[in-house]
Order: C-alpha cells, then structure tokens, then sequence
C-alpha cells in the first residue's frame, strides 16, 4: 500500500512537471508574439514618422 500510494505520488509529480514545462513553453510562445507585434508596431509607428 505504501508503495502504490508513493508510485502514484511520482505519477502525479511527473504530470506536474509535464504541465509546468508545457505551461512555460507556451508563456514564452505567447511572450515571443507580444515582442514581435510590439516590435512590427514600433517599427510601424517609426517608418510613418520618417517622412
């Protein structure tokens, strides 16, 4: 019984860590496309103040 309930405890530190891992790849996707919109709208903003 105390090796079931410690196999399922690993089991569910493993899915934490998965979800974590997932969740920080997918902050970073999200952050890379904040930069690049801010970057193609700053851009944006200085090529129409150059004239």
């Amino acid at each position: 019984m105390i090796t079931s309930a410690f196999d399922g405890f690993g089991l569910a530190s493993v899915v934490v860590d998965a979800l974590v891992r997932v969740d920080v790849v997918f902050l970073g996707a999200v952050v890379a496309v904040v930069e690049l919109v801010v970057a193609v709208l700053g851009f944006g903003v200085v090529a129409i103040k150059i004239p």
